[in-house]
């Protein structure tokens, strides 16, 4: 068997092997412009160059990303998220209410995942 230490820095790095799928990153200009994403509510949400947006569900507006967040102006809602990045490409959004609801209560949130749509 090997010395202590060789055990341990191997113990160390197969464990870091085993959480670089969950670190994440905040979502970046270049992540959005140009793509569209699939979130798992259905929505299907495009973020054009320039600051365009079109969702399934809330219609067309603009999009940016912030010093604050990412933030939604659309013609059905307008919005604040955290959008993160997964190293595996999944993003994650995690919206504070009332911006995802008409009725939800202030405080609440809602949590969504979504990927590049094929």
């Amino acid at each position: 068997m090997g010395t202590p230490l060789a055990v341990v820095a191997l113990s160390l790095g197969f464990s870091f092997l085993l959480l670089s799928p969950a670190i994440a990153r905040p979502v970046t200009s270049a992540d959005l412009s140009g793509k569209k994403i699939c979130w798992n509510d259905g929505d299907v949400q495009t973020y054009y160059a320039g600051g365009k947006y079109s969702s399934t569900g809330e219609g067309n507006g603009t999009w940016a990303v912030t010093g604050a967040g990412f933030e939604v102006k659309a013609q059905n809602a307008t919005w604040a998220a955290d959008i993160e990045r997964l190293a595996d490409g999944t993003f994650t959004s995690d919206i504070a209410g009332p911006g995802w609801s008409a009725t939800a209560a202030p405080g609440s949130s809602q949590h969504y995942t979504g990927h590049y749509c094929k």
